[in-house]
């Protein structure tokens, strides 16, 4: 029914959120929105992409193609993007694997989980390496 963006951590990150039936032109509309405001999308370095309230997610293996085509556009000005996607139940959980093989190339650091709480603890892992690395991640 709907996948929508909103910035989060002083706009350091985007959280997705699906819900209900989602389409393919829903996730890639919501994602070449982000576009629409170039500067605020360079200040980003971290997304969480939440299927929880997924219900149906009926994507061909070209719609995941079109997807990662959409990331590619965002990766241009977010090429270092942390990126942890909670799946609970199957169909999701292997349509966000599927776009994680086909967008490998992107640049970004991801995983998928089964739940929220294992992708929230992976991404404060990441999040905190990469702060600890000269030129990382700041997170004041």
């Amino acid at each position: 029914m709907s996948f929508t963006a909103e910035y989060v951590d002083d706009g350091r990150g985007l959280l997705f959120r699906g819900e209900g039936a989602l389409t393919c032109e829903q996730i890639i509309a919501a994602k070449l929105g982000l576009l629409s405001d170039p500067a605020r999308l360079r200040g980003v370095f971290h997304a969480t992409v939440l299927f929880e309230r997924v219900t149906d997610i009926p994507l061909t293996a070209d719609d995941i193609r079109r997807i990662v085509g959409a990331d590619r556009q965002l990766a241009r000005l977010t090429p270092h993007v942390v990126v942890a996607i909670a799946a609970d139940t199957d169909l999701p959980f292997g349509v966000a694997r599927m776009w994680q093989m086909l967008s490998d190339d992107i640049g970004w650091m991801t995983s998928v989980f089964r739940s929220r709480s294992q992708a929230e603890l992976w991404l404060q892992e990441r999040l905190a390496v990469l702060a600890a690395v000269p030129g990382g991640v700041s997170r004041t």
